[in-house]
């Protein structure tokens, strides 16, 4: 999902040039809310292979 959001971005970045700084933060923030997720989830299934 991460890596999906990432390569639009890219494609936007490259069809329209001047793209206003406001998207950029807005993008960037998705970016890293994908990134927490995706670390949150990883780490939840390593704690479940984890025997007390």
């Amino acid at each position: 999902m991460f890596e999906f959001a990432r390569k639009c971005f890219e494609k936007l970045l490259e069809e329209k040039k001047d793209v206003p700084k406001r998207d950029i933060l807005n993008y960037t923030y998705v970016f890293i809310r994908l990134g927490d997720i995706n670390l949150l989830n990883h780490f939840f299934f390593e704690a479940l292979k984890v025997k007390n």
